[in-house]
């Protein structure tokens, strides 16, 4: 499965925003969606592949520095993104979320969650809304 995104946290998503903005501007990309704690990035042509979201923070308030990163596997079947999860779990993965369609996402994204065994989240997903 190819990579879909790469999404990475940030103190301050503002300035982040500025900064790869500004960098991946040179290679094509622009603002894809910009919602209070994420922001999507993409390729003119192509779904969004690079994210930036607000850092997670512990109880005082506190950037949690080594958390947040996420990745993102494309799928070319949901039976493909089940079968991933599936053999995520075999090999000693968590499960932080089974194959289907979420509430939160646009409709025609089929995503499947699970842990890594050092505890970082994945996914697999396919989706119908950018082809």
């Amino acid at each position: 499965m190819p990579i879909a995104h790469v999404s990475l946290p940030s103190s301050s998503l503002l300035e982040a925003t500025a900064f790869y903005l500004a960098t991946l501007k040179p290679l094509g990309y622009e603002v894809f969606l910009a919602l209070e704690n994420q922001v999507g990035l993409k390729l003119k042509y192509g779904g969004p592949d690079f994210w930036l979201h607000t850092a997670p923070t512990d109880q005082k308030g506190n950037v949690i520095k080594s958390a947040g990163l996420h990745v993102a596997f494309t799928g070319v079947s949901q039976k493909a993104v089940g079968e991933w999860w599936e053999a995520a779990l075999k090999a000693g993965g968590k499960d932080n979320g089974a194959p289907g369609e979420r509430p939160q996402y646009p409709k025609g994204d089929y995503c499947a969650y699970v842990f890594d065994l050092e505890g970082k989240p994945s996914n697999a997903r396919i989706t119908s809304r950018y082809g």
